[in-house]
């Protein structure tokens, strides 16, 4: 983070590794490729130019290439949501999740908000829903709630 930040491209680098981790939570067949003993540095080393190739900077794509040069390729997936809980740690920004087995309501989004303020009131709540179906009957909705403090 210290090389993005001398360089002015931290956000790039948090996308970049927002994608790395994305793809890793997606593909399970990934992470076991990269974790395996048997497959040599270069071969994982190529996969990840073809998985990862033209959609990541050169900071990001260096990066990757010196973990899997030193062994710790299967750490990748791990690394890339720590650098979004730094990210989220220097910029002040708290988030918080809630499921619900019913879309909620505008008082329920109203009372998360408001529990996150009287919880955290030196934190400013924006909020952001999204909703998720999963591919069998139930359904779910959650909602996200982003905070990030503002100065008193």
């Amino acid at each position: 983070m210290l090389l993005a930040q001398e360089k002015g491209e931290v956000e790039a680098v948090r996308e970049d590794m927002l994608l790395v981790a994305t793809t890793c939570a997606e593909n399970r067949d990934l992470v076991v490729m990269l974790t395996s003993p048997v497959i040599k540095a270069d071969s994982k080393n190529k996969v990840l130019g073809r998985v990862f190739g033209g959609q990541i900077g050169h900071i990001t794509e260096r990066f990757i290439a010196i973990l899997v040069r030193k062994g710790r390729e299967g750490l990748l997936a791990e690394i890339a949501e720590g650098v979004q809980n730094v990210y989220r740690q220097a910029n002040d920004i708290l988030m918080a999740e809630v499921r619900s087995a019913i879309p909620l309501s505008d008082e329920a989004r109203a009372q998360v908000r408001k529990m996150a303020e009287d919880r955290h009131p030196r934190l400013r709540p924006c909020c952001s829903t999204k909703q998720w179906t999963p591919a069998s009957s139930a359904a779910w909705s959650s909602a996200s709630v982003t905070s990030r403090w503002t100065p008193a």
